[in-house]
């Protein structure tokens, strides 16, 4: 029997892929617009709390007005609050922290482990088994990102070493957030879970902000802009489809995206501060769209 591609279950699939390339996206140009927001004078974890100061803003009414509620059910609570701690609290500290450091293009790089780190837990804790498949894409879109920031007009990393290490924080956060919400799928609508987290992490960011006191300072229009963009766009849109995309794609193809995201800072880098994109840039992005496909199509098991 021939499979209807509009199934349900077919449609909720090539949902959850849509959104997770829109949103490594939109996370590939947050590199860009947090740079920018550092530089002008944002410290790392004022920058952090200002940006989820507006998410929360923006996403609490929207998800009372859907949900009615945003009650996590007591049972749940410890790895809801987990998640929120390790994929936004922590997960901003390592990255803003990293990135006063060293350059978006190096942190762009370094989260490309993301999947290699996955796939290590999955085999470490969960038992799971890497097919060829798995590992030739993963192979590919570790290659591809290589190639997209080692061939850049410049043609080296730069960055330092300390920025570097605490980007790879960012790595390990990251996979363990999406370990914690897989827990949580099923369970809980995105906006609801979203909302919750992203209140959880306001309040638990609050204190790093005001240890950053002494350093505040006035910033331009534009940085303050970049900061509402990413509260809007990267954390209460994105954060949103992230985790309806974990309610229906396991956490492994889910990491895998996360190689998007250099190839959307690079074009960035190219449409907004007129850099010029190499040919070996170009296959290199080749090569992580190819990695994708291979992966989604194992999964599809044709």
């Amino acid at each position: 029997m021939i499979d209807n591609p509009l199934t349900p279950a077919r449609r909720s699939r090539a949902f959850g892929i849509t959104a997770l390339a829109l949103v490594n996206v939109l996370w590939g140009l947050s590199f860009i617009a947090s740079k920018y927001a550092l530089t002008a004078g944002f410290p790392p974890m004022t920058l952090a709390t200002v940006r989820y100061l507006f998410a929360a803003t923006i996403l609490t009414p929207v998800a009372l007005a859907r949900e009615k509620s945003l009650r996590i059910h007591k049972r749940d609570l410890p790895l809801a609050l987990l998640a929120a701690v390790l994929g936004i609290t922590m997960y901003y500290f390592f990255e803003y922290t990293g990135m006063t450091y060293t350059s978006a293009s190096s942190a762009a790089l370094i989260l490309a482990g993301v999947p290699v780190l996955s796939l290590l837990y999955g085999i470490a804790f969960q038992r799971a088994r890497a097919g060829a498949a798995q590992w030739i894409s993963l192979a590919l879109s570790l290659l591809g990102v290589f190639a997209v920031i080692r061939f850049g007009a410049e043609g080296e990393f730069g960055g330092s070493l300390k920025g570097n290490l605490l980007i790879l924080g960012c790595c390990v956060c990251w996979v363990l957030y999406i370990q914690c919400n897989s827990g949580l799928r099923g369970k809980y609508t995105g906006l609801r879970l979203t909302s919750w987290q992203a209140l959880c992490a306001l309040i638990t960011l609050i204190p790093f902000a005001l240890a950053e006191s002494p350093r505040w300072q006035p910033v331009d229009a534009l940085a303050w802009a970049c900061a509402l963009g990413l509260a809007a766009f990267c954390s209460a849109l994105c954060y949103f489809l992230y985790t309806e995309a974990l309610s229906v794609l396991d956490p492994f193809t889910v990491s895998l995206f996360v190689n998007i995201n250099p190839i959307a800072a690079v074009l960035g880098g190219m449409l907004l501060l007129g850099e010029r994109l190499a040919p070996l840039q170009l296959a290199g992005g080749g090569l992580i769209l190819f990695s994708l496909m291979l992966n989604n199509k194992r999964k599809n098991g044709k």
